[in-house]
């Protein structure tokens, strides 16, 4: 009996801790997460066009109660900001450029830049075909050619500007991943569903500025048009 009393003297502490422990996972386990702090992206691109001066919103992440205050532009000729229902801001682009721009929102200070792109044309060449949609491109990156009555295959040829550099063409379509196409090489452009989209990203030799251009080719029963997209999504470029 003795023997089994000093045994159990000997692993009990061992035994106690890992009760402990188990309990203190558990409760951890089983409070309830806390929910993350207001944020917002640390840089945020704009694209400024001469044919249409738009403006974007912008809003904080992690952020459902709270208003904004104290708000702060660096450079207001860059990039006019506005608060909009105290928990938005509206972004007008006005010139190339940088802008910080820094703000509360319920109790934490935000901050971040807003940098303003001119949008620049740079397709030399954007032939599907025999035909060349290249100066479709000077208002806007994207312009949509509807009311089409069936799928073609063409060739696309695609020839940058100077000072930029093609690197890549995709063609996307309704419920397909996107597929890169060679240049120069044919590609069936379908009406069914969506349409389908010519999608070719260039990259600024200079500045390192990358762009993307889309023709958009379905049978909508909208005019042939060009599309304004002020806020830019980094995403695009990947």
């Amino acid at each position: 009996m003795r023997k089994i009393w000093n045994v159990f003297k000997k692993t009990m502490p061992a035994i106690l801790a890992a009760v402990i422990f188990v309990t203190a996972v558990g409760l951890i386990l089983a409070m309830p997460a806390q929910a993350a702090g207001p944020k917002i992206e640390k840089k945020i691109y704009f694209r400024l066009y001469k044919a249409y001066p738009g403006s974007a919103y912008v809003s904080t992440q992690n952020a459902t109660k709270g208003k904004i205050t104290k708000l702060k532009n660096s450079s207001p000729s860059v990039a006019k900001v506005s608060v909009i229902d105290k928990k938005y801001l509206l972004v007008t682009p006005k010139k190339s450029g940088t802008a910080k721009v820094s703000f509360c929102f319920a109790g934490k200070k935000l901050s971040t830049k807003l940098i303003v792109q001119k949008w620049e044309n740079p397709c030399k060449e954007f032939k599907v075909g025999n035909k060349d949609y290249a100066r479709k491109f000077t208002k806007s990156e994207q312009f949509s050619r509807q009311r089409q009555k069936k799928d073609i295959t063409a060739r696309i040829k695609i020839t940058s500007k100077k000072g930029w550099k093609l690197l890549k063409i995709e063609r996307i379509t309704s419920n397909e991943p996107p597929k890169k196409i060679k240049n120069n090489t044919k590609a069936k452009l379908s009406i069914h569903g969506t349409g389908t989209g010519i999608y070719a990203y260039f990259r600024n030799t200079k500045t390192g500025i990358r762009e993307r251009v889309c023709l958009g080719y379905g049978s909508g029963p909208m005019e042939d048009e060009n599309y304004y997209n002020i806020r830019i999504d980094p995403a695009e470029f990947k």
